[in-house]
Order: C-alpha cells, then sequence, then structure tokens
C-alpha cells in the first residue's frame, strides 16, 4: 500500500485524487471530499476530471469507489430509457426509475418517478423525488410496491 501522495501520511490502497478538480488529498486522515470543490476523491491514480477532458466525446462517470464507466455519449441510461419510451409510447411522467449510484443520474432524470436507494449518493437523492431503503433491505421492491399498482 501507499502513503497519500501530498501529505504522505496514511496508507492507502490507491492515491487519493478529486475527481472532479483533480487535486491530491492535502489531509488524508478522516478527510473524504475535496477542500476546493468539495466532492468526494476518486480513489484511483487517473481523475475522473482528467478523463473527461481527454475525452469529451464519451461519458464518464465514477458509480462506486473503484468504478469507472465509460460509454458513447449517447448510450447513457437515460438514452436507454428514452428510446425505449419512444419505441413503446410510454410517456416519462409512466416511468419509474431507480437507483443508488451518479451513473443513475441521467436515467432519474428521463423518469416520472424518480426513486433513490436508501444507500445512494447524496447527489443522486437529492434529484429523486423519494427515497426507498437500502439495497440489503430490500429497498427496490419496497419502492416496486409503493409505486406500481
Amino acid at each position: 500500500s501507499e502513503q497519500c501522495i501530498e501529505c504522505k501520511e496514511g496508507y492507502y490502497l490507491m492515491d487519493f485524487k478529486c475527481y472532479e478538480c483533480d487535486k491530491s488529498c492535502k489531509t488524508c486522515k478522516n478527510n473524504t471530499k475535496c477542500e476546493t470543490c468539495k466532492e468526494e476523491y476518486f480513489k484511483t491514480n487517473t481523475s475522473l476530471c482528467k478523463l473527461k477532458n481527454e475525452y469529451p466525446e464519451l461519458f464518464i462517470c465514477k458509480s462506486t469507489d473503484f468504478f469507472c464507466e465509460i460509454c458513447h455519449k449517447e448510450a447513457t441510461k437515460g438514452d436507454g430509457l428514452r428510446f425505449l419510451q419512444k419505441m413503446y409510447g410510454i410517456s416519462k411522467e409512466e416511468t419509474l426509475t431507480i437507483g443508488d449510484h451518479n451513473n443513475d443520474i441521467e436515467l432519474l432524470l428521463s423518469g416520472g418517478v424518480k426513486v433513490a436507494m436508501g444507500n445512494a449518493t447524496e447527489k443522486l437523492k437529492a434529484i429523486a423525488d423519494y427515497v426507498t431503503d437500502t439495497v440489503d433491505n430490500d429497498g427496490f421492491v419496497k419502492a416496486i410496491e409503493k409505486f406500481v399498482k
């Protein structure tokens, strides 16, 4: 394992870098957010914002601390849902969307009822109409039972 690349304290499996502003950790102990942009650190050697700048034609999103999802800008979960809505004649208002990470933001924005799992990121919870229970506590099933008649 390695020490923080800036303050040389604390041992981590990977370097801590902010995925929004590409700044390195300044105070690694008990600090999970960037002091500059207040976003969570992306725990890899390459920052997400650096990837976004290098490949503007791609949709790049952090979905967990160790997962980075990359796809064409027109192949997001939201694009897929809008395609299916159009294909089957389903309105946005008739669509229930459920997610737990930032890779689900476009999906939720494409649905009429936006549900965030209890363990979802704060960013996702902020755009949700309803926050259900966690994944481990059958939050998905509870949301379906609540909204699907």
